[in-house]
């Protein structure tokens, strides 16, 4: 495929982390547990607005702000946005690879309607599967900045013994709902999911900037949700009237830009089936620790949560040794 290869220059900001994976996973982790903490302030966001599509559109329109302020503060960070256009002409970045965040859009719309629907068990199984597979497809594909990655049988039994683990991981929890549909469309998600990593890391590798690729991310979906919410609502809704006055339900957009700028930074060292081994690992840990320190329904850890988590462990040691050359 034309202008897929790990011999263009590395992005500036993610030298560090592309020389040292140990470090690149343990941001990743840390990604995954934030990932989990905005996951349980949009859901409350959602809940005290009644409308989850708006508290997504919310967080996501905050996240922008702060990229921006971030990237555009910088003269580097604005030379290198303004730069996108030139980039593309010249083919240094393929103009699909710029459209990331509407996938990242699609996710978090398929997540408002999905989640309510299917339980959080049964949404974390299926988003977790189609990121997995699709990861596999899109590192042998070489979309994302670290190249093309052998399917060898390490990395296949990596990525299955990461669904059974999160599947462990929530099974006290499944109520044996399963609608099809929704599973299908939280699984199509799911491999959005592992698309938007790699072509985030494209623009990051290509402009040296891991702001920039979060600012253009973050445009793109923010600007997806504004049309998908007038479509739906025709914008006559009253729910910006009764915004929460509780500061912290407003967070989710920060923790959004930390996830999706590291994620651009450290793709190149792990790909991207090891940052979404990683990325999931860090989800459950971060579950853990949000059921011991802020329990929602008082239902205290659950030792099949942490048999995932070791599980998921297990996994990105064995995709670690077969992505060795």
């Amino acid at each position: 495929m034309p202008g897929i290869s790990s011999t263009e220059a590395p992005a500036r900001g993610g030298r560090s982390l592309a020389s040292h994976k140990p470090l690149a996973a343990a941001v990743a982790v840390a990604a995954g547990v934030l990932l989990a903490v905005q996951a349980r302030v949009n859901g409350q966001l959602g809940e005290k607005l009644d409308d989850s599509i708006a508290a997504a559109l919310l967080s996501f329109a905050i996240g922008t702000v702060i990229v921006a302020v971030l990237a555009l503060s910088r003269r580097a960070g604005r030379v290198q946005f303004a730069a996108i256009p030139a980039l593309v002409r010249s083919g240094r970045l393929r103009w699909w690879q710029c459209l990331g965040g509407l996938s990242g859009g699609i996710f978090v719309a398929v997540q408002a309607h999905s989640a309510p629907v299917l339980g959080v068990a049964l949404y974390s199984v299926a988003v977790v599967a189609g990121q997995t597979t699709s990861s596999l497809a899109v590192d042998r594909l070489g979309l994302g900045p670290a190249g093309r990655a052998r399917l060898t049988g390490a990395r296949v039994v990596a990525a299955a013994v990461t669904v059974l683990a999160v599947l462990v991981a929530v099974s006290d929890r499944l109520d044996g709902r399963s609608p099809v549909g929704a599973m299908v469309l939280t699984a199509v998600a799911g491999v959005l999911l592992a698309v938007q990593q790699a072509v985030n890391g494209r623009v990051s590798q290509a402009t040296g900037e891991p702001l920039v690729a979060g600012l253009v991310n973050f445009l793109l979906g923010t600007l997806l949700l504004v049309v998908a919410y007038a479509a739906f609502t025709g914008l006559t809704s009253d729910v910006w009237s009764r915004l929460p006055g509780e500061w912290w339900l407003y967070l989710g957009g920060a923790f959004g830009v930390a996830v999706i700028v590291s994620g651009a930074q450290t793709v190149r060292a792990l790909g991207v089936l090891l940052l979404g081994l990683c990325t999931v690992l860090g989800q459950l840990a971060g579950g853990v620790a949000l059921d011991v320190l802020a329990p929602v329904h008082d239902e205290g850890v659950s030792v099949w949560t942490i048999v995932g988590c070791l599980l998921t462990a297990l996994a990105i040691a064995v995709a670690a040794r077969g992505s060795r050359r």
